[in-house]
């Protein structure tokens, strides 16, 4: 089956409803464009977190201060 989302903001909800996971990044929802298809990696509390970019880990931290 194949949806077709309008936007990066609808794919995350979409994403996110349906439980599913894959190469995201947890601060914009966007996906994380590599040559080797590995985001930017942050351990938060046990869990490894993805991100696309280093301003997107910057971003997430200021907004979750207890990092």
């Amino acid at each position: 089956m194949v949806h077709k989302l309008c936007s990066d903001a609808c794919f995350s909800k979409f994403r996110s409803a349906n439980n599913l996971t894959m190469n995201c990044c947890e601060n914009c929802g966007g996906y994380c464009y590599s040559g080797s298809g590995q985001c930017h990696m942050l351990q938060i509390e046990g869990q490894s977190k993805k991100f696309c970019s280093s301003s997107c880990i910057t971003a997430y931290k200021q907004v979750h201060d207890h990092i």
